[in-house]
């Protein structure tokens, strides 16, 4: 299932169904960069930086990039950018990944990020 999803996290391996808390620890890993990701997104909007991909900030956070990727790790971020996006990482804008709606639907996204980071540094979670 998908991130943010009420669902129990369900995964597969080459041995079967992944132990339920072992999911939960996957999931809630990439969760966590996709944050830390979005916090990089505001960070680099307010300094009024340019524009990188999806998969430069995946990586600046600390997420494997594509030949580095566990098979598990490949499977989440294809059901949550691939699929989602019809696009890989490397193709999708980090502005417009968290800019859906209008041009400046990013300042709504990042205020709270501007209130509780004013050095707006990217917080990167781990």
């Amino acid at each position: 299932n998908q991130e943010g999803s009420p669902l129990e996290p369900i995964l597969f391996d080459e041995l079967g169904l992944v132990p339920k808390a072992k999911a939960q620890q996957y999931h809630a890993h990439f969760s966590n960069m996709m944050q830390a990701a979005f916090n990089l997104s505001c960070a680099r909007h307010l300094a009024d930086q340019p524009d990188i991909s999806l998969r430069e900030a995946l990586t600046q956070v600390g997420w494997p990039s594509t030949m580095q990727q566990t098979p598990i790790e490949r499977t989440l971020e294809f059901f949550v950018v691939d699929w989602d996006f019809e696009f890989p990482a490397e193709q999708v804008s980090l502005f417009n990944y968290f800019s859906v709606g209008h041009a400046d639907s990013w300042r709504e996204a990042c205020n709270d990020f501007a209130l509780f980071h004013p050095a707006k540094r990217p917080i990167l979670v781990r």
